[in-house]
């Protein structure tokens, strides 16, 4: 039997494709990732050894050394789009501007200085509070391992954001692009993200094993799918825990579901045994999962052969939440049916939405999408 290890002892796991040894150097909590088992161990080697009696080991010295020890040390905790746009924070945005400052030389002043800079430069107020958040996450780590007394990003306040666009289609628009649905798996994709509100990772990440059509008809979101870079298209773990959702299934669902299996069925025999072996729910002509970029550019397609406005594909989930608040729904249940972490997010998107704003075309768009 082997030994458990003990507080404090190493440990060697993998995650997300990745191996990561983590454990105490000097007290402090320690961890280093690399793609492969053995640079991962030899990397923490090289660690320990730089630390041992003899060498000094005081910790990062600038913000650009504290930034990388930060990175290496979260990158493993977080999804893939998280590790994309805190990288390109890093590089793009913090980096060039406050690298070679010294991690206790950085003050408040500087930062005020850095978002006006920022945001003179055209940054949006996301993209610079983003980068803060960012900023942040380095200096907490270094106040956790006690190289710097205080955090100076909480001094200062975040750029203000702009209200969200919150855009959503009409009843013209909803009726025009549905009558150019050109079969019953883009018909059901659509029904789907109009009346549910899934994200788009989520609604191409779907299975058949996701979905009971029986006595108790419901859809349950358990990924989503993207591509990542040098993987291809990957089906990922959903985006956060209340991201995982069962939600019911009405009639018309059923009903669309079960005209689009039959047709899939129909297709896959045709094909032969190698078409769609994931069991997605929704496929490219030759069986595989559908890619964002290809479901963007259909829908892009179908806007304009509609003669409809060009509208973001995340405008289909903003349009389920205008039918939940015009039909009654409060937003806490506008919130579980999206699988926000927080009713905030609701709130600070949805708030200024009200039954008497959405009212009429909720109650026209229903009978639309469910005849």
């Amino acid at each position: 039997m082997a030994n458990r290890r003990g507080n404090g002892e190493n440990s060697i796991y993998q995650h997300d494709g990745r191996w990561f040894v983590q454990g105490y150097i000097h007290g402090r909590r320690t961890k280093v990732s690399r793609a492969k088992r053995a640079d991962a161990v030899a990397a923490w080697d090289a660690k320990v050894k730089a630390a041992a009696p003899g060498r000094t080991s005081d910790g990062p010295r600038t913000v650009s050394q504290a930034a990388e020890e930060w990175y290496s040390l979260r990158e493993g905790d977080w999804k893939y789009n998280t590790q994309v746009n805190y990288r390109t924070a890093l590089d793009k945005q913090v980096l060039p501007h406050l690298g070679t400052v010294r991690v206790e030389g950085l003050t408040t002043r500087r930062i005020e200085q850095w978002q006006d800079d920022l945001r003179r430069s055209g940054l949006s107020a996301s993209t610079v509070r983003q980068a803060r958040i960012v900023l942040s996450g380095v200096y907490t780590m270094l106040l956790r391992h006690e190289r710097v007394n205080s955090n100076p990003v909480l001094a200062v306040p975040a750029p203000k954001k702009k209200e969200p666009d919150a855009d959503f289609l009409t009843l013209d628009e909803c009726r025009a692009v549905l009558a150019v649905a050109p079969d019953a798996q883009v018909r059901t994709r659509l029904l789907l993200a109009l009346t549910l509100g899934l994200r788009q990772g989520e609604v191409l990440a779907l299975r058949w094993s996701d979905i009971d059509l029986d006595d108790a008809p419901r859809l349950t979101v358990n990924g989503s799918l993207g591509r990542q870079t040098g993987k291809g298209l990957v089906l990922d773990t959903a985006k956060t825990r209340k991201s995982r959702r069962t939600l019911p299934l009405v009639a018309a669902h059923v009903e669309t579901l079960k005209t689009h299996r039959a047709e899939q069925n129909e297709t896959r025999l045709a094909a032969g045994g190698d078409f769609n072996p994931g069991e997605f729910v929704f496929t490219s002509s030759s069986g595989t999962p559908i890619d964002a970029a290809n479901d963007r550019k259909q829908w892009l397609g179908l806007l304009d052969k509609a003669g409809v406005r060009k509208m973001r594909v995340h405008c289909q989930r903003h349009t389920a939440a205008t039918l939940m608040l015009g039909a009654g729904c409060g937003l806490q249940q506008v919130q579980k049916t999206l699988g926000h972490t927080s009713i905030r997010t609701s709130v600070d998107i949805y708030g200024h939405l009200t039954a008497e704003d959405s009212a009429p075309i909720t109650d026209a768009i229903t009978r639309a999408l469910t005849a």
